[in-house]
């Protein structure tokens, strides 16, 4: 079983009742919606259930989104607080003790000015992070901690999903025919999740070289990731192509290749990216490659340069 389909995290959002799969349009819908309370174009859905996730939280988890904007994909970021202490420590403990006899020890994760604990299940995570008042003497309160009540001593719960489903049959018969565009070497990176796009590779086909191309039709732009998933993009989103080059200043040069796209269903005007393929080295290594793709979706190419400082 893949741990993108089923693992300890999902089985425990489905036992309290969090419906996560569900579009976040939909989900605005069943739910509602209410205003951050700190930015006026932020706003929260709580995913109201039947069992809390933890105890204490202080209200159910939630995904955020942005005033006029609805999304026919799944959220792929939870989270909540916990706020029942003054002490930024105890808030921590209480969180840490019932994740661990939920889903048993993970790893400390903490840095300079945070103490953070996270739990993985393959490319799923859950995570408590805390900033203690001892590790950040130099910071100011700022607008959200005046306007919500203790928050400058919460524990935040968060959990990244990166749920994967799995190919209906229409979907199934895109991948058999699938014809890469272009093959990755083992140097370049780049998979970034799509909730509701990003399927598991069926077993029973061959598997595909890691990379991205098409179906015979070209009804879908197909990513292949080095893990056994796949994301798919139907063609009719896909609005433009963008090169990106960071020139080496501070660091690196690096060069990437991004699509945009408009999921069919939103009401936003502003696409979204996904970035295809990146590396390092060259600024301008992806300059071909990128032409052939925009001439092959019929999109414009948009070309990005800065220092990569």
């Amino acid at each position: 079983m893949n741990l993108q389909t089923k693992n300890p995290l999902f089985d425990h959002l489905d036992e309290c009742g969090i419906d996560f799969r569900k579009p976040m349009s939909e989900l605005i819908d069943i739910h509602g919606w209410r205003n951050c309370g700190w930015s006026d174009d932020l706003n929260y859905c709580e995913l109201q259930s039947d069992v809390p996730f933890v105890c204490g939280l202080a209200h159910p988890l939630v995904f955020q989104f942005f005033s006029g904007v609805s999304s026919p994909l799944p959220a792929n970021f939870f989270k909540s607080y916990i706020r029942s202490s003054a002490d930024c420590h105890e808030n921590y403990r209480f969180a840490e003790v019932q994740l661990k006899n939920i889903f048993g020890d993970g790893e400390d994760c903490s840095s300079s000015n945070t103490r953070s604990f996270r739990w993985r299940f393959g490319m799923s995570s859950v995570r408590i992070t805390i900033f203690p008042p001892e590790l950040n003497r130099s910071r100011r309160e700022n607008s959200r901690h005046r306007k919500i009540e203790n928050s400058q001593n919460e524990c935040t719960v968060s959990m990244e999903l990166n749920w994967a489903r799995d190919v209906t049959n229409a979907e199934r018969d895109w991948l058999v025919s699938y014809t890469p565009f272009y093959t990755k070497t083992a140097s370049e990176r780049s998979f970034r999740f799509m909730p509701g796009r990003t399927c598991c590779w069926p077993n029973e086909l061959e598997a595909m070289p890691i990379g991205f191309g098409f179906d015979e039709n070209t009804q879908v732009l197909i990513n292949v990731s080095n893990n056994s998933l796949v994301t798919l993009i139907p063609i009719a989103w896909i609005v433009g192509v963008v090169r990106s080059s960071l020139l080496h200043a501070k660091a690196r040069a690096e060069s990437s290749i991004l699509i945009k796209y408009l999921p069919s269903g939103t009401n936003s005007t502003d696409p979204a990216s996904l970035t295809l393929v990146s590396s390092e080295g060259d600024p301008y290594v992806y300059n071909s490659l990128a032409i052939e793709l925009s001439q092959k979706l019929d999109v414009a190419l948009s070309e990005y340069e800065q220092p990569n400082c």
